[in-house]
Formats: structure tokens, sequence, C-alpha cells
């Protein structure tokens, strides 16, 4: 989603919170279509909770709060279905390149 090319924002701090806590925070605050007063690991976002306008601003939120690039082909269920699928995600996203590419000669 991210239109921008270069590098990603810096992440902010999270002030002690989990990136689950921050996620559930955001969503349930921000975003949430139905009010609810609680946010599961495995509660099924788009079937309670998302709208395909809602998933916009979660990737830009994604983006900017958590220093990662969101790529079009990445808003997948397998990424983005629920609270769990979303930090497994961002968490893998985050971690730095485990082998370095090699070099063209």
């Amino acid at each position: 989603m991210s239109t921008v090319t270069g590098s990603v924002p810096r992440p902010v701090q999270l002030e002690g919170k989990t990136l689950e806590d921050d996620l559930r925070r955001y969503i349930l605050t921000e975003l949430a279509a139905v009010p609810l007063r609680r946010l599961d690991l495995d509660t099924p976002l788009f079937e309670t909770l998302l709208d395909s306008t809602s998933v916009l601003a979660l990737v830009s939120h994604i983006e900017s709060s958590y220093g990662v690039e969101v790529r079009d082909s990445e808003v997948v269920p397998d990424n983005f279905s629920s609270l769990r699928r979303l930090v497994t995600y961002i968490e893998h996203k985050r971690e730095p390149a485990s082998t370095p590419l090699a070099a063209s000669g």
C-alpha cells in the first residue's frame, strides 16, 4: 500500500506496551465499525470489526507506527484476518534479514 519509495519512517516507541496491546487499542478505539470491549487474538477482524476503508487506515498505522512497508500483495487474510496474524506479520517484517544479499558480479 505504500506509495513512497525509499526508507520507511522510524517506528514510534510502544512506551511499555506490547505490539499486541498497541494494535488492539488502535483497532478498538480508531477502527472498529461495531464497538467491542474486547478483542481476542483470534477474533476474526473482517467479520466483526474492519471494512475496506478501515483496512487502509490500519495499513497506514502499521507503516507509520511500526516502521514496516506493507505491500499491496501482503494485504491478505493470512496476514490481516486476526490480531494474532497481524502481530506475527509485523514481527516478521521487523526482523532484520537473516541472510545478506549475495553480491552479483
